[in-house]
């Protein structure tokens, strides 16, 4: 059954664009140790110690610590070279936001923090993720909880003076140390242009390379009608209600903006450009009263 397992785990990641490296998946394979002796971690060490937790031992009669080295995560314990569960934890309800250690509840230091693909939080720090272990996957994909995904950062696009890992942008070590000039920041570990000096976004946006790019702080957030995300949290839509923008235009924080999509766009006779598509320009032949003009259709007031 267990070979059978194993195979079926080889056919599913390599359709997920990877496949497993056996060296690293079972380092003891292929590894032939004396009579009395068993592979650990691809070393051979006796058996005969029995008076060790693990019942085995180094070659110079000392116990060996299968735990050595491992880091299990909070509310866990090692075992013989298990992440085990810590029985002082037993039968211990923290609230919310807590979790047990040690037989007492402490503030859950992975509440905030976010780690990357491919990696886990352990005690607030993030790490390797175990389940990746001996798994290679295939250019354009990474390991992440265990099995080969599309590579985030294929079509992450990060600020100057960042880098993108593993669907983090994260400081760029080229330029740790590095100090520029008002005006100027740091890209690839040299001083550049601040080519966002002078770029203005809109709400939900952010400068990057000096274009206005979605704001990441905001991935994930869903807002209730009537208001958007704007710096990873919910604002008033300063475009909703009542305010409706004329062909060409787009409301940004409020007001009726050109918009980037009818840049360059011809309409024939009787058509304008609304959304970056021709459309019919149902203003034609409107005649408003004074102090009103038309807008897609219906006379509104110009205050």
């Amino acid at each position: 059954m267990r070979t059978i397992g194993i195979f079926i785990l080889a056919v599913l990641i390599g359709l997920a664009g990877g496949t497993i490296d056996p060296a690293h998946a079972n380092p003891c394979l292929g590894v032939v140790c004396p009579q009395g002796e068993t592979c650990v971690k691809g070393i051979c060490y006796p058996i005969d110690c029995t008076a060790c937790p693990s019942r085995m031992c180094n070659p110079d009669g000392t116990c060996l610590d299968l735990c050595q080295g491992m880091v299990c995560g909070v509310g866990t314990i090692c075992n013989n070279g298990r992440c085990d569960p810590d029985p002082r934890c037993q039968g211990v309800v923290c609230d919310t936001g807590y979790l047990c250690d040690q037989g007492r509840c402490i503030t859950d230091p992975c509440k905030t923090l976010a780690c990357g693909v491919g990696k886990i939080c352990n005690k607030g720090l993030c790490v390797q993720d175990p389940r990746c272990q001996g798994i290679v996957c295939s250019p354009g994909y990474v390991c992440d909880q265990g099995r080969c995904i599309t590579d985030p950062c294929n079509t992450l696009i990060c600020g100057a003076g960042k880098v993108c890992d593993k669907g983090l942008c994260v400081q760029d070590p080229r330029c740790q140390g590095v100090v520029c000039n008002a005006g100027y920041i740091c890209d690839q570990g040299r001083c550049i242009t601040d080519p966002c000096k002078t770029t203005v976004c809109g709400i939900g946006k952010v400068c990057d390379r000096g274009l206005c790019l979605q704001d990441p702080r905001c991935r994930g957030i869903v807002c209730s009608t009537g208001y958007v995300c704007d710096q990873g949290r919910c604002i008033l839509d300063p475009c909703q209600p009542g305010i409706t923008c004329n062909y060409g235009q787009i409301c940004d924080q409020g007001q009726c903006i050109p918009d980037s999509k009818c840049k360059n766009v011809l309409c024939n006779p009787g058509y304008v450009c609304d959304q970056g598509h021709c459309v019919q320009n149902l203003c034609q032949g409107v005649v408003c009263r004074r102090g009103m003009v038309c807008i897609r259709g219906r006379c509104r007031s110009l205050r």
